[in-house]
């Protein structure tokens, strides 16, 4: 999520990350992953601004579909045993450069 300098500053401002920010950790909230449409992504224009930006001419939240054109992804429980060893090695491997951002919530599409 976007913002200015003062962290209380965040309102519609949404950065669709194509690789790695370090600089961006523990500043910045992390509030999704595309899992389908990620050519979508990839083709939207870079800069800060883009010369000439893409627009948003329609937007559409997955929960106003109609149940049956829902995306159905499946998510592995971040509470879970599997989880946790996974996370558990990822920790074992990065040791004091170990972040959140390092760790991948496995899912599918079904």
């Amino acid at each position: 999520m976007g913002r200015q300098a003062g962290i209380d500053t965040a309102n519609s401002e949404i950065f669709f990350m194509r690789a790695p920010a370090r600089r961006l950790d523990h500043d910045y909230a992390v509030w999704g992953r595309v899992v389908q449409g990620l050519d979508v992504v990839r083709a939207i224009k870079v800069g800060e601004p883009p010369a000439a930006p893409d627009l948003m001419l329609k937007v559409r939240l997955a929960a106003d579909l109609p149940p049956a054109d829902r995306p159905r992804v499946e998510v592995l429980n971040e509470r879970g045993g599997e989880f946790r060893a996974r996370l558990a090695r990822i920790k074992a491997s990065r040791g004091a450069s170990f972040s959140v951002c390092d760790t991948p919530i496995p899912f599918r599409l079904r």
